[in-house]
């Protein structure tokens, strides 16, 4: 299992998707620690942290990453993910 979004957090914290995904979902399902690759948050560098997620998730489902299944919370506003509607961020190119 790998994560395609996460909140900056520390572990548990409920503003983490981790956390919601281990209580509702992981927490019953037949998967060991290691097959959980979760998003490295807690890093002091954000950004390396980012592209080493980014390496592994080629090396656990090739380059580009293929997954089998995608699941995507939908937020009350519409958002899914972290892409809130009328955030600067969807307009870059």
């Amino acid at each position: 299992m790998a994560q395609v979004d996460e909140r900056v957090a520390p572990p548990g914290h409920p503003d983490r998707n981790l956390t919601h995904l281990r209580e509702s979902l992981l927490n019953h399902a037949p998967l060991r620690a290691e097959q959980v690759y979760a998003m490295p948050v807690e890093a002091l560098n954000l950004e390396a942290a980012a592209s080493q997620y980014a390496e592994t998730l080629c090396v656990i489902a090739g380059s580009p990453p293929v997954f089998d299944l995608i699941h995507l919370g939908l937020g009350p506003d519409g958002h899914m993910a972290s892409l809130v509607p009328g955030d600067p961020v969807l307009r870059r190119h």
